[in-house]
């Protein structure tokens, strides 16, 4: 443990010498001027970030053991405490002296000492510092002290609310909780990020703690992880492995995290010096920033004990003093800068980088090291840094006492059965997302020609085969429960587990398509809400047929599926209820089917009103318009768990199962049917009542068919394993929602390339081709590398078990 804190200590002395190069560059304008190297030093700001990731991870990491080794809790007072000795002393003298000594002619108002003296000054948007708000004279750096401070105080209440949130008994389950909870606070930077600039860009509130919680959030994270590690559990030993392979990979993590600078320093996220860059810009910098931040970090904390490579580098002698002179530098390099100045009389902004660097350095240096011995030391005492008590040896554990993976579970006739049903249905979901993705491109073509343009432009029946599969897969658990007369799922588990799946992946698209295509709308703070919360069905009149929400025009259809989502529970209450508790497993089957039913009945009567002239357009995208098609999915679903406990129930089902092409056959023609004015006119339109009703009885037949045989089959052969689950089609499903999210992106994408500023036309072989391959690869990369992690802390979130199954539904 003494050579990790040694080697963080010189990471710290790296990251406060970075700062200072980053000022004398800037304030002699080396930063616009000196070609390539000046461009290096433009983004090396981004030291703010690794201190404020140090912070968190150090100050987190006894709230870690508490948490995660049922350790002592720490001392919320006695902390506050060493926080104030340990950053005002020398903080204040540093204030003195630059706001006497290198005061402006006016001076400071009383005011302005105030709000030095305690860390506030960023709270105030209009102080009239000399600097742009940033602080008196030689004090412009101490925003970022202010930030750190306010982390002091939320520390222990995030810390708090970190208990409340994981509960749990088990070690891996909390530590699992622990690390979705920091994820969810560094989102937050993300989300304040648009707030400062919507409906503007407002300068002094990017100075505040949320915009860099991210930072602190990855240090506490990585504290998780190393007490994780000490842990004697599976997830610990994985912990452990994570941990070490992030140590023995420090020259690769520490190279990717160059390439990741010299990409900060291209213009792509925005021009330096610029204090109004956009919000695409930020966004950026942000994702950039937390990105090195990480790689930096990570193999630093993650050393082993040992004279590594880094460990000789950073915790060298000359590394170690710097890093304990640390803060001195950091408080110290703008008054010595300031000297410099007035001193040899060079102009800001003049030039001379190297000499005005080679006289604050070693000036800078002194000052810290005569504050750090004669005032932080003393109040402090022989600080414990470096020299930190080392962790008890790791026990060795015999193969037979602990597993690396978890113990499998006892598997239950009825889970063989739905596994066996997923790959089938897997790719009835690609078929599914494949027809929205032809639908839309035929829209877009103006695709009107010959029977195929029909097909095309009802490929809208993907969207009641989602709905249908949904009804399936999400009430399968309660259908079950209501048949058995057992407990259903736990509702908050269950919408935990919805939010994971879906939002992470969804908020990505979502950020980019509001950034790139709707800069023209996302000025509102109602407009990103409004979006990102999946509300946008609620106010059709504002985006349906005009140029808001361009790239997310199919989200509607997810603001249902959300809409079912919440209000599943209560429907199966209620169908619950209705079932009653007979004895006759089929009297309650019926029972659910009647109800379900009535659901239909429902939906169709909202979808004949909803087509009436003058009805607003909302009504034909709330949820009552599409129960037909989630009734569907649910109704196989209690077929599907009636059968597991009727013999005449099985029979019939089995019978379905063995012959899907009758099955097939009947939703083929129901979709036939449907791709003729029967339905009405070609791609989206008003529709009278009797084709708009027609229209979707049709879907629901289609639904139904095409996915009762999958839904009843038992095992992994015939004819539908041999359409619906081979690999291919199984594959494409698994990564059906990123082809659903990232479509439109792609085609906007494809036409703002082209020059297409009506994003209209095109032959529609070659954008569907560009669309097809762009939307897929995007799907692949969002699967594996969003989706499927988040999927599996949802589960694990939610469960006190280690295992995770995959999850059928969409």
């Amino acid at each position: 443990m003494t050579r990790r804190i040694d080697a963080i200590s010189g990471l710290r002395a790296l990251a406060a010498l970075g700062i200072l190069v980053f000022h004398a560059a800037a304030m002699t304008n080396f930063t616009m001027t000196g070609g390539v190297p000046g461009t290096l030093t433009a983004r090396l700001d981004v030291a703010v970030s690794i201190f404020f990731a140090l912070s968190g991870l150090l100050l987190f990491r006894p709230w870690a053991r508490e948490i995660l080794l049922n350790g002592p809790r720490p001392a919320v007072r006695g902390y506050l405490w060493r926080r104030a000795l340990r950053i005002l002393p020398a903080y204040w003298i540093t204030v003195v002296v630059a706001m006497t000594l290198l005061a402006e002619s006016a001076g400071y108002t009383v005011r302005q000492w105030i709000e030095m003296l305690l860390l506030v000054h960023v709270y105030d948007p209009s102080p009239g510092w000399p600097n742009g708000g940033l602080g008196p004279t030689a004090l412009g750096q101490m925003w970022s002290l202010a930030v750190e401070a306010a982390f002091y105080l939320a520390l222990p209440l995030l810390a708090w609310a970190a208990r409340r949130f994981i509960r749990s008994a088990t070690t891996d389950s909390r530590a699992v909780r622990l690390l979705a909870a920091l994820g969810g606070l560094g989102a937050a930077s993300f989300v304040y990020a648009i707030f400062m600039h919507v409906p503007e860009r407002v300068f002094w509130i990017q100075f505040l703690l949320p915009h860099y919680l991210v930072f602190f959030a990855l240090g506490m994270a990585v504290a998780t992880l190393l007490t994780w590690a000490e842990a004697d559990t599976p997830g610990g030993l994985r912990a452990r492995a994570a941990r070490d392979t992030a140590g023995s990979a420090a020259g690769t993590l520490l190279v990717t995290a160059a390439v990741a600078y010299w990409v900060l320093t291209t213009p792509v996220a925005g021009r330096f010096g610029d204090p109004f860059t956009g919000l695409r810009d930020e966004e950026l910098r942000l994702v950039l920033h937390t990105l090195i931040t990480l790689l930096v970090v990570l193999p630093v904390a993650c050393q082993p004990a040992g004279a590594t490579g880094l460990n000789r580098v950073l915790g060298s002698g000359p590394m170690r003093f710097l890093g304990q002179v640390s803060f001195g530098i950091f408080l110290w390099q703008f008054v010595v800068m300031e000297a410099v100045f007035r001193v040899t009389g060079l102009p800001y902004f003049g030039g001379n980088f190297l000499t005005v660097l080679g006289l604050s350095l070693p000036g800078t240096v002194a000052l810290a090291a005569a504050t750090y011995y004669l005032v932080e030391r003393p109040i402090l005492g022989r600080p414990a840094e470096p020299r930190e008590p080392a962790a008890p040896p790791e026990p060795v554990m015999k193969k037979q006492e602990i597993s690396v993976r978890p113990p499998r579970r006892p598997r239950q006739p009825e889970r063989q059965r739905d596994t066996a049903h997923q790959d089938a249905l897997d790719g009835i979901r690609a078929l599914a997302a494949l027809a929205v993705l032809v639908y839309h491109v035929g829209g877009k073509t103006g695709l009107t020609e010959g029977w195929g343009a029909w097909a095309v432009s009802r490929g809208d029946v993907g969207v009641a085969i989602f709905f249908t599969l949904s009804g399936l897969l999400l009430y399968r658990p309660w259908a079950r429960a209501a048949l058995d007369a057992g407990n259903g799922p736990d509702t908050t588990a269950y919408l935990w587990r919805r939010a994971f799946r879906i939002l992470p992946a969804y908020w990505l698209v979502a950020v980019i398509a509001m950034i790139f295509f709707n800069s023209g709308h996302n000025a509102s703070q109602w407009v990103w809400a409004k979006w990102l919360l999946l509300l946008q069905i609620y106010d059709v009149g504002s985006w349906w047929g005009g140029t808001e929400g361009r790239g997310l025009e199919q989200m509607w259809s997810l603001a249902v599926e959300v809409a079912f989502y919440l209000a599943l529970p209560l429907i199966a209450a209620a169908l619950a209820m209705l079932a009653g508790t007979s004895a006759a497993i089929g009297t309650r089957a019926r029972s659910l089917l009647a109800g379900v039913g009535a659901l239909g009945v429902i939906s169709v009567i909202w979808t004949v009103v909803a087509h009436q002239p003058g009805m607003p357009p909302e009504f034909n995208m709330l949820l009552p318009r599409y129960l037909l098609w989630f009734g569907a999915g649910m109704a196989l679903a209690i077929g599907s768990a009636w059968a597991a406990n009727d013999e005449r129930a099985r029979a019939f089902c089995a019978a379905v199962a063995r012959r899907p092409s009758l099955s097939w056959a009947v939703a083929a023609l129901a979709f036939a049917a449907g791709s003729t004015p029967l339905t009405g006119p070609m791609h989206l339109g008003a529709l009278p009542a009797t084709e708009g009703t027609t229209k979707a009885v049709l879907w629901a037949v289609v639904g139904l068919f095409l996915v009762a045989p999958s839904a009843f089959s038992t095992g992994r052969r015939g004819l539908t394993h041999l359409v619906f689950g081979n690999p291919v089609v199984r594959y494409l499903g698994r990564i059906s929602y990123g082809i659903f999210l990232w479509q439109f992106v792609v085609i906007y994408g494809y036409y703002e390339l082209t020059g297409n500023e009506l994003a209209f036309g095109g032959g529609f072989a070659t954008v569907l081709a560009v669309a097809a391959a762009g939307t897929l690869a995007l799907a692949a990369l969002t699967h594996h590398l969003i989706e499927q992690p988040f999927h599996q802390l949802g589960r694990a979130v939610t469960t006190d078990a280690a295992p995770v199954t995959r999850s059928v539904s969409r």
